[in-house]
């Protein structure tokens, strides 16, 4: 790469494989970023998971959001909740302590809150990889992305492997 001009770059750039979506299956996953949200509309709270394919560079990179309990769910969607974030912390060996964050972070009431909350907070699930069954979903603007089996309340999309 020491001896290749910048022009050399931009003409072979055509080269480069699109990025795709991914198709249905198991996939082995790197956490790119993870970050507390807020979903303004619904008053949902949860993480939002940052996704890289650690063996297809050319598949896009996609987000999913794993909801956390709210005080006023239901105990059918509470233990729906909990399950899939025990689910999800078995596939990526996640070990980060969430319960000095959560009493604030239940208290905040917007996404920009959220954000300003966030601060590296949830940094250690970061570069964890694990396997999950992806599928085909639309984002909220009708666009199609990949997304984890089942998301955002069913089990099934994470997987262990030993």
């Amino acid at each position: 790469m020491a001896d290749v001009s910048i022009l050399d770059l931009i003409s072979g750039s055509s080269d480069v494989p699109p990025e795709v979506l991914a198709p249905k299956g198991d996939y082995q996953l790197r956490i790119k970023g993870a970050y507390f949200s807020h979903n303004d509309e619904s008053g949902n709270k949860g993480i939002m998971l940052s996704y890289q394919f650690t063996e297809y560079p050319n598949y896009s990179e996609f987000i999913d959001f794993l909801n956390l309990p709210m005080p006023e769910d239901t105990e059918t969607n509470r233990n729906k909740k909990l399950r899939r974030i025990d689910e999800f912390k078995r596939a990526f060996s996640a070990q980060p302590s969430l319960d000095p964050n959560l009493g604030e972070f239940y208290k905040l009431g917007s996404k920009e809150e959220a954000k300003a909350f966030n601060e590296g907070k949830l940094s250690a699930l970061e570069g964890l990889t694990g396997w999950a069954t992806v599928e085909m979903g639309k984002d909220k603007n009708n666009v199609d992305q990949n997304k984890i089996k089942g998301s955002p309340f069913n089990t099934g999309g994470y997987l262990v492997r030993r």
